[in-house]
């Protein structure tokens, strides 16, 4: 689709008017080779549960260019905007329609029958008008990899889901993104992983003291806790710094090499040519 410049003015365009934070502990995996903060690994996968829109997506406001030309269909912000600095006056309450009273420097959405129709805020799939939410057709993790003026430009991917319907597509939409890490060699999680065995066997000291230090042989128990004392560089040791260690410590650690399963994608499709019309292609006809 072509996409038009937007008449979305700025006071310079317009007539002048009247990471997670580092552990203590961290030190144990100074051995990792380029390593930046630890992090634990989060699944793309969206949750099922999804909370709803707490406004319409869709308000359907009219901007017009001062001839009756109509630029675009908007939401409040924008119009607000323009009629607080007298750059607009209303000429219909209902669909709310405002002209601008200057000559815009663009023709906005005029030629583009789908930008300028107007949008029912139901779930597209079946219909119900309650427990709405956005879904972005082109997934986030690779569009957000896209070039400025396809990201700018892409209200026709967004759509509307029912939190039902949304749960049901992301389950289907995770299988594709497993086939495109199998294609493109980019694992969900993404690349450049470093396991820090010093942090890995810390954290699995504290874990097996936390759960049966006293069901344990007491030579293993004093190996164990000998692990956390030279770590902590202490001669006795709280259940509360188990704690700390057990839930602070990831042995899994983003080196400076890292990549996210997006970014990976949008360059192994780019080094063939037209990353985002491929996946703007692949995705729409997945869902």
């Amino acid at each position: 689709q072509k996409h038009m410049e937007k008449p979305e003015l700025s006071p310079v365009d317009a007539p002048e008017p009247s990471q997670v934070e580092q552990s203590p502990l961290s030190d144990l995996a100074e051995s990792a080779p380029k390593r930046q903060k630890q992090i634990k690994i989060k699944s793309d996968t969206k949750p099922d549960i999804y909370i709803p829109l707490k406004d319409p997506a869709y308000h359907n406001h009219i901007i017009e260019g001062p001839d009756g030309t109509v630029l675009c269909r908007t939401g409040p912000k924008k119009v607000n905007w323009y009629l607080s600095r007298g750059l607009a006056n209303v000429i219909s309450e209902d669909p709310l329609t405002i002209r601008l009273t200057f000559t815009p420097g663009g023709t906005g959405d005029s030629d583009c029958a789908y930008q300028l129709g107007h949008k029912e805020n139901i779930c597209v799939v079946c219909g119900r008008d309650d427990h709405n939410t956005k879904h972005h057709i082109v997934e986030y993790e690779y569009r957000k990899h896209f070039p400025e003026e396809y990201k700018s430009h892409n209200s026709y991917d967004i759509v509307i889901l029912c939190g039902p319907c949304h749960a049901k597509y992301e389950i289907l939409a995770a299988q594709v993104k497993l086939d495109l890490a199998a294609k493109y060699n980019a694992p969900v999680n993404g690349s450049g992983w470093y396991h820090d065995s010093n942090a890995a066997r810390l954290k699995k000291a504290a874990g097996a003291l936390l759960k049966a230090r006293h069901l344990m042989p007491e030579s293993r128990r004093l190996e164990l806790e000998e692990i956390i004392k030279k770590a902590l560089g202490k001669e006795e040791i709280e259940d509360a710094e188990l704690q700390n260690i057990f839930d602070g410590i990831d042995p899994l650690v983003r080196t400076t090499e890292y990549k996210t399963h997006g970014e990976l994608v949008v360059e192994a499709i780019g080094s063939t040519g037209g990353s985002q019309t491929k996946l703007g292609e692949m995705w729409p006809q997945q869902f």
